[in-house]
């Protein structure tokens, strides 16, 4: 009862501090969530993706890094190393044992840390599929190096239990940071005449790829597309204030978690957005504060599970206390960066402020990435899918991934509807950021070799790769085309 009237007087004012209980909830749902994006979003693609025989060698790799230094940080990663499928399979299984290491609390300070060297080796290895689950989980990681994740809700805790629920240091002050202007930057750079006009949400519900079956129901209804295009820019500039509004805090960052929960899973019940649905509530948990802990622990009448007590070597304590300061130092350090590189993405500012080599080198990276870029400055009014087709040697052509016939439309898009395969497209063909022969060649080959595997007597005389594009005219108005970009003839080898 104590703790909370302590509580109850405290959070009266703006406090830059992260509930323990939150922390422990927090550190299980971003364990979860990465050893999901691992098993759904990472092993599936691990050859096409990851190794030598997959769409993007380590030769092609350096041919884009020699094309462009300021990719060169694709090759900082451990997965450099590791180029067949067996070494990435193996990389893989050490990942996702750190993963659930961390998620139960053992040892979690170390396990964190492995477990971000892994996801950023991950990430670096294939930079062409990367998107904002990506960014976000990432610098979620970063932050959880340099937080007390085992307090709570943990079954391995590292030396003695804090007494007080409230933690508060750099990082908490970080992590406010982060979220508040990760939202501000959301609105800033929504500066497009689709928000202005307010048909933003229109727009983004016509995309079929991502679009589920109650978008279409909500197009019928434009007065109130204008409104929720509207009503999230708002929501979106307010994030930052009610999480350091400097009265009735406590009341201002709950209400902060309600409206982030709120307009994404609103959000998520008319587009597919991958894993946004689950890494929400991961960040969003931190928010809560601690009178909510405290009524619910009320309620729950304190569950506590049984913990075994870790004892901290002494060489370890010794260690993190020397590497304290610099941890406030590498913290300061990148507070900058994200708020340099953020500000770069505003035309606003971009011209007043310098962009030197290693900031341009950090763009072709997921970390210290803040800005989403989600439907920014406009949702896209070009949208588009791709097939991977197979011509026989008497003309009849079939789609490699299904070995059905090929269909010319928007049906038969389930083989195709993987987040990272989508995002691959999209940077590689749609938005020609690279298209180099040698990564359609490659790409070619692997959806000949992939076919092959499963249909061995299969004959393919040429492979197509067939891109179809969508324009949005007006809401509820649109022209598909089709475009053949590529063709591959393995019968010629």
């Amino acid at each position: 009862m104590y703790i909370w009237r302590l509580n109850k007087t405290h959070h009266k004012y703006f406090n830059p501090y992260l509930d323990l209980r939150a922390l422990g909830l927090f550190r299980l749902f971003l364990g979860t969530v990465l050893i999901l994006d691992l098993l759904i979003n990472k092993w599936p693609f691990l050859e096409a993706f990851y190794t030598n025989s997959g769409v993007l060698s380590q030769d092609i790799l350096d041919t884009i890094i020699s094309s462009d230094p300021s990719r060169e940080m694709y090759r900082w990663g451990l997965l450099q190393f590791f180029d067949s499928v067996n070494g990435v399979g193996f990389f893989f299984i050490l990942t996702l044992a750190s993963y659930i290491l961390m998620t139960v609390g053992f040892r979690s300070k170390i396990f964190s840390i492995l477990s971000f060297i892994a996801l950023w080796s991950i990430h670096q290895r294939n930079g062409l599929i990367l998107s904002g689950p990506d960014e976000i989980l990432i610098n979620l990681l970063f932050i959880a190096m340099f937080l007390p994740l085992d307090q709570r809700f943990s079954f391995f805790r590292v030396g003695k239990r804090i007494k007080f629920n409230q933690h508060k240091s750099f990082a908490t002050f970080y992590f406010l940071f982060f979220i508040g202007m990760v939202y501000f930057y959301q609105a800033f750079l929504k500066t497009g005449y689709l928000w202005i006009n307010g048909d933003a949400l229109s727009y983004a519900l016509m995309e079929k790829i991502w679009a589920k079956p109650l978008a279409t129901s909500l197009l019928e209804y434009p007065a109130l597309c204008h409104f929720l295009s509207n009503f999230t820019l708002l929501i979106e500039y307010s994030i930052i204030g009610l999480l350091f509004f400097p009265l009735l805090n406590k009341w201002t960052r709950l209400l902060s978690v309600i409206l982030l929960l709120g307009i994404h899973w609103t959000i998520f019940l008319f587009l597919d957005l991958g894993l946004f649905p689950i890494i929400v509530p991961t960040f969003a948990v931190l928010l809560i504060p601690s009178f909510f802990w405290d009524y619910l622990g009320e309620k729950l009448n304190k569950w506590k599970p049984k913990r075994k007590s870790i004892e901290q070597s002494e060489i370890l304590l010794g260690l993190q206390k020397k590497l304290k300061p610099l941890s406030l130092v590498l913290l300061g350090t990148v507070f900058v960066l994200v708020f340099w590189r953020s500000a770069l993405a505003s035309d606003s500012f971009n011209t007043y402020l310098p962009q030197p080599t290693f900031i341009k080198k950090l763009n072709h990276t997921s970390l210290f990435f803040q800005y989403w870029g989600f439907y920014s400055p406009n949702p896209s009014i070009t949208h588009g899918w791709f097939k991977v087709s197979g011509v026989r040697s008497n003309g009849h052509e079939i789609d490699l991934r299904t070995g059905e016939d090929l269909t010319m439309n928007d049906t038969e898009l389930k083989p195709y509807i993987d987040y990272s395969w989508l995002v691959f497209y999209y940077k590689t063909i749609l938005y020609n950021y690279i298209s180099s022969r040698e990564l359609l060649n490659k790409w070619s080959d692997y959806e000949y070799q992939k076919y092959i595997r499963s249909y061995p007597y299969g004959e393919i005389a040429q492979v197509r790769i067939i891109a179809f594009t969508e324009t949005i005219l007006a809401p509820g108005k649109s022209t598909p085309t089709s475009n053949f970009i590529f063709s591959y003839a393995p019968m010629s080898k």
